[in-house]
């Protein structure tokens, strides 16, 4: 008698379904931490911006208003790059005081006050 050594085809195709309910399984999971991750990111580049926004209105005595990261980075003399601005988030702060980042590929706005007090709206809400 002669034996083959090897897989049959069910083997391998058994193997691959079992492959692919683990992947089903494992990647929501991975696809929400991930996100959540960013939106802590977020948070603490929005801490940082706060506290620069805050040394800044004790200098000038206003609160520096700007839609422009690079703006915002070389006015509140914060050290943050490109790379910190996190997964196509958009970083505003008003005149008013207070900030706010918003991604529309998350749908996820994060903002924060003059007092340092968070809040967010859209699917990853309450902040983390």
């Amino acid at each position: 008698m002669v034996f083959k050594k090897g897989f049959t085809l069910i083997e391998l195709m058994v193997v691959l379904v079992i492959i692919g309910v683990i992947v089903a399984v494992a990647m929501p999971s991975f696809i929400s931490s991930s996100n959540q991750t960013r939106i802590q990111a977020v948070e603490n580049n929005l801490r940082a911006i706060a506290a620069a926004e805050q040394k800044y209105y004790e200098d000038y005595n206003k609160y520096y208003a700007s839609s422009n990261f690079d703006a915002l980075n070389s006015h509140l003399s914060l050290t943050m790059s490109d790379q910190s601005l996190n997964y196509g988030f958009i970083y505003t702060c008003a005149a008013a005081g207070g900030c706010s980042a918003s991604s529309a590929s998350l749908g996820e706005t994060v903002s924060t006050d003059v007092n340092g007090n968070f809040t967010c709206s859209g699917p990853f809400s309450p902040c983390p």
